[in-house]
């Protein structure tokens, strides 16, 4: 698999979107002021997007492509503070991918809290497309292999610059994605991940250590790993 490009519409997203909305606005479904908001975000959407197409793009890097605790292709290297206590001989497979949800501005200037909602869900639809791409890499498993949260720039302790170094891997063009000399990816809602398949759940970093900075002396987990050292 060599940028293979998924599709996904509003209704295969809706679900885990709203899931994500409600969680990130810190709603309470059972009071009816949080519910009377939650309407007014559900009509914003309903206004400004009727219609939502997220894509991803993704290559299968294989089990090779993971070297002393790097990502490797050709000349690109990508490290990462979660790949610490990952042997080459626990990954099984290497996926890359950039998933986006598009632009999500309004068309016209509105009051602050429709703006907020906007962002919210457009930020919502991303994770949402996410969850299903990881479904369909699962799928996709053998018996005795484990897929790994997602280690992506600025998180698991990658550099938020690394961006650059996923567009020279993937063809991010084939979902309207491109990266800023800042490092930033537009469309804004797009998230760049990779994904480990390893024969080991147990070598996993925990989801605590996702947006960890990656402080040796920062948690039980990186004591851990320097124990075993």
């Amino acid at each position: 698999m060599k940028n293979k490009v998924f599709s996904y519409a509003k209704a295969q997203v809706m679900s885990y979107a709203e899931n994500f909305f409600i969680t990130s606005c810190g709603f309470d479904m059972s009071k009816p002021r949080h519910q009377k908001m939650m309407d007014e975000a559900l009509s914003v959407l309903s206004a400004e997007k009727p219609e939502v197409e997220m894509k991803a793009v993704c290559s299968r890097l294989g089990k090779d492509a993971y070297s002393g605790g790097k990502v490797v292709v050709g000349d690109v290297e990508i490290t990462c503070n979660g790949f610490s206590r990952i042997s080459d001989e626990d990954v099984l497979d290497v996926y890359m991918c950039v998933v986006t949800a598009g632009d999500w501005y309004m068309k016209e200037a509105t009051r602050a809290r429709q703006q907020v909602y906007m962002d919210t869900w457009g930020t919502a639809f991303a994770d949402g497309a996410k969850v299903l791409f990881e479904d369909q890499l699962k799928s996709d498993l053998a018996d005795d292999g484990f897929l790994s949260d997602p280690f992506g720039p600025g998180y698991y302790g990658m550099l938020s610059s690394d961006t650059h170094k996923f567009a020279e891997i993937l063809d991010m063009s084939l979902i309207g994605v491109e990266v800023r000399d800042s490092g930033i990816m537009v469309p804004l809602k797009s998230i760049a991940a990779i994904y480990l398949v390893t024969n080991n759940e147990s070598v996993l970093p925990p989801m605590a250590c996702s947006e960890c900075f990656g402080r040796v002396d920062g948690c039980r987990y990186c004591k851990k790993r320097d124990m075993d050292r």
